[in-house]
């Protein structure tokens, strides 16, 4: 039997403070992110604010783990939509020590459009729940997950 050697996979990432509470984030080449809060939390607005990328950082982390376990399992996917949403207690980080200062409850919603049977989706789902990296971060996290699925038949 031929094994191979997986090299773990190395993130960096770089940000610098522009004042309030804007932030720069640079990831390999690409142009800045901006990271802010809006007003009521005393940022300036411009741009989303580091929350609501862990939401975003999830919606894509599915979409691609659903698309290639898809593959895998030999179920097609003709589009995937995704939407999340997640309640924070302020007080968490505010300095409260008996509330979370993180997510208390996070509302992934996928839709999908397949022909796949139910059988075939609930491989497809087990496997993405497994394997998917954004989404066990915030499970192990201790985030009560919340998960549709809305199936749409092509």
């Amino acid at each position: 039997m031929e094994t191979t050697t997986v090299e773990p996979l190395k993130l960096d990432v770089r940000a610098r403070w522009e004042g309030q509470a804007k932030t720069a984030v640079y990831v390999r080449d690409f142009p800045p992110l901006f990271m802010d809060e809006p007003p009521a939390m005393g940022g300036g607005d411009a741009g989303p604010s580091p929350m609501e990328y862990v939401l975003a950082a999830l919606c894509g982390c599915t979409a691609i783990i659903l698309k290639m376990v898809a593959k895998e399992i030999g179920v097609a996917i003709a589009g995937i939509e995704i939407s999340a949403g997640g309640t924070i207690d302020p007080r968490g980080f505010q300095g409260n020590p008996r509330v979370s200062e993180h997510f208390q409850r996070v509302t992934e919603r996928v839709s999908l459009i397949t022909d796949a049977s139910p059988e075939r989706l609930e491989e497809v789902k087990r496997a993405w729940a497994d394997r998917c990296p954004a989404y066990n971060l915030l499970k192990d996290a201790g985030i009560n997950m919340n998960v549709e699925w809305d199936i749409h038949r092509t």
